[in-house]
């Protein structure tokens, strides 16, 4: 029941999107346009993808807190490599992903060898990851990237840019790897019962490495994408990231305590989110409200999931009895 309630969550919040997409754009025509969609979810995939890989170590039960520090570190170390070599556009890509991998599977080792709870963990490495970047690279913002990297973040396939096809084939991948893997089973399993998911086989080390790395790829494709789009990297940028994305997640129906979740709520949690924020400056609501009424919007339908989950609980004990 709880299941088909989460569900039902993923669907609610959809059809909330839709109604608030239609209130923005009876206040201003402009905000409905297809073209100004597509440039909304191209401007903002660094925020779908990077909520892929934390979708996951969340239904494994973690939290991954240092989501935006990897993407900024990555950003810098891929920026100041483009300036100082020849490397082409797909190398940039590769080392990019190689290092959020390595940042991320650093974490999973952590989270996995010491036994300590991942918040502790990502807290730590979130300060380590940055402070390491600042302490070797000795700069703060990476200005003046060579042209074929934002170029490159111009390219359409079908009309279709390049940041959102990113964001379909990594969907889908994802998706492959949570509903068809043993290691995406073992994910759902050890998030909802790790004694059972034990008990049934399941490497809870080689799992939570796998989960974290993944976070972590995730981590340096969306500093790829932000390269691509804005052509220059800062430090301190992303940060406050990694709380968006348990925002997102949460009201897209992932359990924060493990155990559930899909990526078609993660894609609805991330488009309300976007269109909340984007919505906002098309009616002309001051920036610095932004992020005060996106949190009274996340504890009101939080609330009410809550209450909504304690009545149907209540309902089907009385039933029961």
């Amino acid at each position: 029941m709880k299941k088909k309630h989460k569900i039902a969550q993923e669907y609610y919040l959809a059809i909330i999107s839709v109604l608030f997409v239609l209130l923005i754009s009876s206040i201003n025509p402009n905000f409905i346009k297809i073209s100004e969609l597509s440039y909304l979810f191209k401007s903002n995939a660094v925020y779908f993808i990077g909520a892929f890989g934390v979708l996951l170590v969340m239904i494994l039960g973690g939290i991954d807190l240092s989501i935006g520090s990897m993407i900024a570190s990555v950003a810098v170390i891929v920026a100041q490599l483009l300036k100082m070599y020849s490397i082409n556009v797909w190398q940039a890509f590769i080392i990019a992903c190689v290092l959020g991998m390595v940042l991320g599977w650093i974490n999973g080792m952590l989270v996995s060898k010491l036994n300590v709870s991942s918040v502790i963990i990502t807290i730590a490495t979130m300060t380590i990851y940055r402070g390491m970047i600042k302490y070797f690279i000795k700069k703060r913002y990476i200005l003046g990237l060579p042209q074929k990297i934002t170029s490159f973040g111009r390219l359409t396939i079908a009309g279709i840019p390049i940041q959102i096809i990113f964001i379909i084939i990594i969907g889908l991948i994802t998706y492959f790897i949570l509903k068809y893997t043993t290691i995406g089973r073992g994910i759902y399993a050890i998030g909802g019962n790790e004694k059972q998911a034990i008990r049934r086989g399941y490497d809870k080390h080689r799992i939570t490495v796998f989960t974290y790395a993944y976070c972590g790829l995730m981590a340096g494709i969306s500093a790829f994408i932000h390269l691509t789009l804005i052509g220059e990297a800062y430090i301190e940028g992303y940060s406050g990231y990694e709380i968006t994305f348990i925002i997102m997640l949460v009201l897209g129906g992932v359990s924060i305590v493990g155990g559930y979740g899909s990526i078609k709520g993660t894609i609805f949690g991330v488009i309300f989110i976007i269109i909340l924020k984007n919505g906002f400056t098309y009616i002309h609501i001051s920036v610095f409200l932004h992020k005060i009424l996106i949190a009274v919007i996340f504890i009101v339908l939080v609330s009410y999931n809550v209450r909504h989950n304690k009545k149907t609980d209540k309902k089907q004990f009385v039933e029961y009895d």
